[in-house]
């Protein structure tokens, strides 16, 4: 399937805003003006489908459904949401990089399921570029978001410097010219993470979280 470019759609209060105000004049993380352009990046794909988990767990495939959750409620919420991609077809990380380039999103997040030789390692991790900044703060919001609505633990936030080159090591946050994150959103290779990915639901629910992350992210919201 092609790439996915999509717009969404939503309808604003009297003060222009697609959200509301909590108590105390907090603002609420829908409110977002104007929307963003924010690029989606479902990990791994076709030929790249090996990482799995225990009991057969596939990580290209659970991290489309993941995607295609986040991209829905983002649209929901009016933002612009771009694919890198919507089926099972493969792309080159230079190449996600520059599809996310070419698009000119304002953010990135690349969205896969995490994995380590210890069964017992277990939680949510994000990853950032070592130069720090807006991206940073970013994996900061998502991290926090993902923790409370999943019941997860948290990792690590973290970020990591190629020892040969002295940039970034993720080349997808390395070539991007955004603010790019990585989200790990469970180990696969944890049996009681991998069981929670196989459900539908979960996926779902984790789609939905990311999102929330950064819409917090969107409306100003800083750690």
């Amino acid at each position: 399937m092609a790439t996915d470019y999509c717009r969404g759609r939503q309808a604003h209060d009297d003060n222009g805003f697609n959200s509301r105000r909590l108590s105390g004049g907090r603002k609420d993380y829908r409110e977002v003006r104007p929307p963003m352009k924010i690029g989606i990046d479902p990990g791994h794909g076709a030929p790249d489908e090996a990482n799995r988990g225990p009991t057969g767990y596939v990580e290209a495939h659970g991290v489309l459904d993941i995607a295609m959750a986040c991209r829905d409620e983002l649209l929901r919420h009016g933002h612009e949401v771009y694919m890198t991609r919507t089926g099972r077809e493969g792309l080159s990380l230079a190449g996600r990089a520059r599809k996310l380039n070419d698009a000119k999103v304002d953010i990135a997040v690349s969205i896969h399921t995490n994995a380590a030789p210890s069964p017992q390692s277990r939680g949510v991790e994000t990853i950032h570029s070592i130069l720090g900044g807006r991206g940073k703060e970013l994996a900061k919001i998502i991290a926090d978001q993902l923790t409370k609505d999943l019941g997860l633990p948290l990792r690590r936030v973290f970020s990591r410097r190629s020892e040969t080159t002295g940039k970034d090591y993720y080349t997808i946050i390395q070539k991007t010219a955004m603010p790019c994150v990585i989200v790990e959103v469970a180990f696969h290779s944890n049996p009681v993470e991998e069981k929670l990915l196989k459900d539908p639901a979960f996926r779902k629910k984790a789609g939905i979280s990311i999102a929330r992350g950064v819409m917090r992210f969107a409306g100003g919201e800083r750690t």
